[in-house]
């Protein structure tokens, strides 16, 4: 297209951003787009070689630029179709403009865009996960979760906050070293490359819901203590004794229903990953000093461009693409000016947070990967513990029994359960028998009316951030998806029917 220096076009979205003035442009047909949000530079009005109607159109001035108002506008965009990302349309006077107003614009709509489809994409891939994990896992969730009594509980005791990074294979020498005089906390990923040296780990945690324990579990040494989310695949769980596996919330709306139930959330949740999570624990137990160790967030620039240790159980989905040298966000590192990582939203969630601690109470022991605010940087070689004798294991077996709810409230959050799918389940099975009989249309009505019922949407949570997207734009002659919804329901309600 004349006059537009790139366009990624969204198939089938209703929705689109213009980025620059639009008078250099001679044919742009925008007929289609429901909502626009245009950044328009000095230009306050749309030339008639545009075809759109007017009324559609939201104007914002790179003058009045600011991340978050920008942010704003693009999330009630992009939340105005919840199926598709918007196309966006850059200008070639956009791009050549001397005063660079328009490069943080489109730096803040690619971000945007990127974090949405991320979100809407794991949606859907894990959603039923999700839901089904924390259906089945809300017995022990409401029995054994992280009391309040732990908050400070191991006051002024060091602590050893350990990742998968590349970085542990040259720093994890010396943490086996002094891991008797520390509490060591571990990332799922790493408990293989601890246990190869000799440490079972004081507290293990996972909080992902794809990730299972026989590709992270070691086969020696076992975790003394489990952290997992109610989201977690219900085999790490059942991988410990009852006294040894406990819970803490997450973001999930059925937490937040079960809350109003009277379970209450956990004094402290899952932030980010299971590295930034593990160092809350160690915060909020109130361990000082905290060592760092394999907490790179970044490509190894010391080796091949590796993500994880290569003793590394358990390698996220991809990571082979991930090696293969694509353009990668740059970030400031430890060793070196910067360094290339594809966890930037973990980096910045781990960096913030470190920047609000108190100064000098986390170190870093790595000799590579990205710069930590507000942290002291500890080559391997130079790290060493004092020699003073403590007793770790009285302090931690001084810790509070997993909290509980008493058995009224769990009574009463069966009643609420079963009140839920006795109300939605024949309708559920109403839309199973519509498309067996081949009526789609009919199949999803019914759906949309049980996604109405507000408690039924409440149990559903996650799940209904998979589903309701495909109710409120429903694809005719999709009879594979709406027979997945369909099945996938009748599996929640199952096990939500089966709760005791």
């Amino acid at each position: 297209m004349r006059g537009i220096a790139t366009a990624q076009i969204s198939a089938g979205a209703k929705t689109c951003v213009l980025v620059g003035p639009l008078d250099a442009v001679p044919a742009l047909d925008l007929s289609d787009y429901e909502s626009i949000l245009w950044f328009s530079g000095n230009q306050t009005w749309m030339p008639p070689s545009v075809a759109v109607d007017y009324r559609r159109i939201a104007v914002e001035k790179p003058e009045r630029f600011t991340i978050e108002r920008a942010s704003s506008a693009l999330d009630r965009l992009i939340q105005r179709d919840a199926l598709r990302l918007p196309s966006i349309f850059v200008t070639e006077k956009a791009m050549v403009d001397t005063s660079g107003r328009f490069l943080p614009v489109v730096e803040t709509i690619v971000a945007q865009c990127e974090r949405h489809g991320r979100a809407r994409l794991t949606r859907q891939q894990v959603g039923f996960a999700w839901q089904s994990h924390l259906l089945a896992n809300l017995p022990a969730y409401a029995r054994r979760r992280v009391p309040a009594a732990w908050a400070g509980a191991l006051a002024g005791v060091p602590a050893f906050v350990c990742g998968s990074g590349p970085s542990l294979e040259t720093s994890g020498e010396k943490l086996a070293a002094f891991a008797d005089r520390a509490v060591v906390f571990a990332a799922d990923s790493a408990l293989v490359a601890l246990d190869r040296r000799g440490i079972a780990a004081d507290f293990a945690v996972t909080v992902d819901a794809t990730k299972l324990p026989e590709k992270c579990l070691p086969a020696g040494r076992m975790p003394s203590r489990l952290l997992a989310a109610s989201i977690s695949p219900p085999a790490w769980r059942h991988a410990f004794a009852d006294d040894a596996a406990g819970f803490i919330s997450g973001n999930q709306i059925t937490e937040n229903w079960l809350a109003n139930l009277g379970l209450a959330r956990t004094t402290i949740g899952v932030a980010g990953n299971c590295g930034i999570t593990a160092l809350e624990l160690a915060i909020h137990l109130g361990c000082g000093p905290i060592y760092l160790f394999g907490m790179d967030h970044a490509l190894d620039a010391n080796g091949s461009g590796r993500l994880h240790q290569r003793e590394t159980a358990e390698r996220p989905a991809g990571e082979e693409t991930l090696q293969g040298g694509g353009e990668y966000p740059k970030v400031p590192g430890n060793y070196q000016e910067n360094v290339a990582t594809p966890f930037l939203r973990e980096w910045r969630m781990l960096d913030a947070r470190c920047a609000e601690l108190s100064p000098g109470l986390v170190f870093n022991v790595t000799d590579r990967g990205a710069r930590l605010s507000n942290t002291t940087l500890v080559a391997p070689a130079a790290f060493a513990l004092s020699t003073d004798a403590l007793d770790k294991s009285a302090r931690l077996a001084s810790l509070a029994p997993w909290a509980s709810i008493d058995d009224a409230t769990w009574r009463g959050i069966v009643a609420a359960v079963r009140g839920a799918t006795d109300t939605v389940e024949p309708l559920v099975a109403q839309a199973r028998a519509a498309l067996q009989d081949g009526d789609e249309a009919d199949a999803i009505r019914v759906l949309k009316d049980a996604f109405r019922e507000k408690t039924f949407g409440q149990l559903m949570g996650s799940y209904g951030l998979k589903a309701i997207p495909h109710l409120l734009q429903p694809s005719a002659g999709n009879r594979a998806l709406w027979t997945t919804l369909v099945d996938e329901c009748v599996q929640l309600l199952a096990l939500a029917k089966g709760l005791a």
